[in-house]
């Protein structure tokens, strides 16, 4: 594990990082919001489709405080490129037989 350089860690980069990362995510959060949506639609179809009763598909956008949190506890620099749950998607199954489907 490398450490961060302490020039990295001034209160000034700290500061100039968050608001990249604010500026950046403002902009992408509507692919995100549409790549979700997109995806639960595509799964609900394939449960319907191969008749497959879950209890429910959960979709969520990381919201931007929680992006900030996780790259300022794991010294994050460009969280779209080291951050792979961003978008989230969960189907929650009745029955483990249907995890296998």
């Amino acid at each position: 594990m490398t450490r961060p350089n302490q020039s990295d860690l001034s209160p000034e980069n700290t500061q100039t990082n968050v608001e990249a990362v604010s500026n950046e995510y403002s902009k992408k959060k509507y692919i995100y919001d549409a790549i979700v949506s997109e995806a639960t639609f595509i799964i609900n179809d394939s449960l319907i489709n191969e008749r497959i009763k879950v209890h429910g598909v959960e979709h969520r956008v990381k919201e931007l405080s929680s992006l900030l949190k996780k790259c300022s506890e794991k010294n994050i620099k460009d969280p779209f490129s080291e951050i792979f749950d961003i978008a989230g998607l969960r189907v929650i199954c009745l029955f483990r037989s249907d995890l296998e489907k």
